[in-house]
C-alpha cells in the first residue's frame, strides 16, 4: 500500500503561523506533524511514502532531509493530475492530510475496515469545537457514507471530514473529473474555486462507489487555526505523554533526590533535575535541559533539548516547551512555545509563542472573559470558537514589551515589537512595531499641599 500526505494549502486561516510554516511542518510534540505522520505511517507497514507540495515546499524538503526514502512531488500546477501520477500502478492508498493528528488506534481501524469493507474514511463526530457550518461534512448512515457537503447547516451532515481516507484505484479514478469548487453545499453557500478530494469522492458516491466510514473514537485535531496548535499538543500529551509507564533516564543525566516526581519522565542525554523541583505526573525531557531551582512541572508535558526550567517558574499541565528555550523566574506557561522561546521575568503566558520570541518581564495574557464564555476570534474575516479561542497567538520572530497586557484572543504577526506598557486589545499585524502614545496630567505638589 502506498501513502500520500497532502501538504499544499496555504493556511490563511493559521495566521501568524502561516508567514514562516507549512502547516504540515507545525510542531506536535516538538516534532513536525509531517514526521509524526510517516512514522505513524511506517509503525502501520507502510514504507512507500508520498507527499504533495505546493506552498513553501522549501520548508518541506528542509523538514523531511533525513526521513528516508520519501518521494515528494509539486502539485501546485493542478493537484489532480499530481494524485494521478502518486496512483499509477497502486491498487490501493492511504491519503492523510498533513495538517491531521489522529491516534494510532484510529489508523489501525481505517486499516482494518478497508480490508473487510474496501473504501474507508474516517469521521469525527460533530460537536462544540467541530461545528458544521466551518468544515467539509458527510452525511452517514447504516455503515455507508451517503454524501458530502461543503460547510453545511446542521441538518445536511452528522460527521466531519477528519482527512483521512483508504482507497481503492476505482473510487481515485474520479479525480479526473473534480471541477476544482466543491459541488454539493446548501443554498447561499459560497465555496472557494480550488481542489477539494472531498468533491472527487462525492462524483464517486454519485456514480455508484461505496464507501464506508470509520468513526473516530480517540483524540483528533485539525490544524486549521492557531488555537488547534493547542488542541494537537493537548492530545499528544495526553497520549504519548499520559501513556509512559516506566522512568527512561538517558546517558549522563541525574535526578536530585531533592527533586519530587509523582510520574514517570523520559530524560534524554546529559540533563539535569535539581532540588526543590516538582513534577506533577509524567513527563518528556530532552537533550541537554537543566531544570533547577523550585519548578514546577504540571502533569505530561513536554520539554524541549536544550531548555532551561528554573527559579520557580511554572508549566501548566499539557504544555509543550521548544528547543533552546529559557524560562525562568516565576513565569508561568500554559500552552505551546516554539523553539527559542525565552519568558523569564514574572510573565503569565497562555497561548501559543512562536519561534525566536522573546516574553518580557510582567506580561500577562488574559485567558477568560468577565462573562467566563469562550472569547470569538477572526480568523481571517469569519469568527469562530472554541475550547482554546481564549488563548494568545504569537508569531515568530517577535518582541513583546515590559508590561504588555494581552485580552483573551489577540493575534500578534511575525516580526513585530510591542512598546513597554501596552494593552493589546485587538490583533497587530506583521512587520509593525506599535509604541504607547501616553497621555499625562502634571499638578501642583508639595509639602505644603500634601499637609504639612
Amino acid at each position: 500500500m502506498r501513502a500520500v500526505i497532502m501538504c499544499g494549502g496555504e493556511g490563511l486561516k493559521m495566521w501568524p503561523y502561516n508567514r514562516f510554516w507549512q502547516k504540515a511542518c507545525l510542531p506536535v510534540g516538538n516534532t513536525p506533524n509531517i514526521l509524526r505522520i510517516i512514522k505513524q505511517l511506517k509503525n502501520r507497514g507502510i514504507s512507500d511514502i508520498w507527499v504533495l507540495t505546493a506552498y513553501m515546499e522549501a520548508q518541506i524538503r528542509y523538514t523531511l532531509r533525513e526521513a528516508g526514502d520519501i518521494t515528494i512531488l509539486n502539485a501546485s500546477a493542478d493537484i489532480a493530475k499530481a494524485l494521478s501520477t502518486v496512483c499509477e500502478g497502486q491498487s490501493d492508498l492511504i491519503v492523510y492530510y498533513g495538517d491531521v493528528y489522529a491516534h494510532d488506534a484510529d489508523i489501525a481501524a481505517l486499516l482494518e475496515n478497508y480490508k473487510a469493507q474496501g473504501n474507508s474514511l474516517l469521521l469525527k463526530s460533530l460537536d462544540a469545537q467541530y461545528k458544521s457550518i466551518d468544515y467539509i461534512c458527510a452525511s452517514a448512515k447504516d455503515g455507508k457514507v451517503t454524501a458530502f457537503y461543503g460547510h453545511p447547516r446542521g441538518s445536511y451532515a452528522n460527521y466531519k471530514v477528519a482527512g483521512i481516507f483508504a482507497l481503492d484505484s476505482a473510487a481515485l479514478s474520479y479525480n479526473a473529473f473534480n471541477p476544482n469548487v466543491f459541488m454539493n453545499v446548501c443554498v447561499g453557500g459560497m465555496p472557494g474555486k480550488e481542489f477539494y478530494f472531498e468533491q472527487s469522492l462525492q462524483i464517486a458516491l454519485e456514480s455508484g462507489i461505496s464507501l464506508s466510514p470509520v468513526i473516530i473514537s480517540n483524540n483528533y485535531a485539525d490544524m486549521d487555526f492557531p488555537w488547534d496548535i493547542m488542541t494537537a499538543n493537548a492530545h499528544f500529551c495526553a497520549d504519548v505523554v499520559g501513556a509512559l509507564a516506566e522512568n527512561n533516564i538517558g546517558e549522563g543525566s541525574s535526578v536530585s533526590e531533592k527533586a519530587e516526581i509523582t510520574g514517570f519522565i523520559r530524560m534524554g542525554k546529559n540533563s539535569y533535575i535539581g532540588p526543590r523541583v516538582v513534577i506533577e505526573g509524567n513527563c518528556f525531557i530532552g537533550d541537554n535541559v537543566v531544570i533547577d531551582n523550585g519548578a514546577i512541572i504540571g502533569k505530561n508535558c513536554v520539554i524541549g533539548d536544550n531548555s532551561s526550567i528554573v527559579n520557580y517558574c511554572k508549566l501548566s499541565p499539557a504544555t509543550v516547551i521548544g528547543n533552546k528555550n529559557r524560562i525562568g523566574f516565576t513565569a508561568e506557561i500554559e500552552g505551546v512555545t516554539f523553539d527559542n522561546v525565552s519568558a523569564i521575568h514574572n510573565c503569565e503566558v497562555y497561548g501559543v509563542v512562536g519561534r525566536n520570541t522573546d516574553i518580557a518581564a510582567g506580561c500577562t495574557m488574559g485567558i477568560l472573559r468577565f462573562d467566563d464564555m469562550d472569547n470569538p476570534v477572526k480568523a481571517p474575516v469569519k469568527k469562530y470558537s472554541g475550547k482554546y479561542t481564549n488563548g494568545i497567538f504569537i508569531g515568530d520572530y517577535a518582541r513583546t514589551g515590559v508590561g504588555n497586557i494581552f485580552s483573551p484572543g489577540v493575534k500578534i504577526g511575525s516580526n513585530s515589537a510591542l512598546g513597554p506598557g501596552l494593552i493589546v486589545s485587538k490583533d497587530i499585524s506583521e512587520n509593525k512595531m506599535v509604541l504607547v502614545d501616553q497621555q499625562t496630567t502634571e499638578i501642583e505638589w508639595s509639602s505644603k499641599r500634601y499637609g504639612w
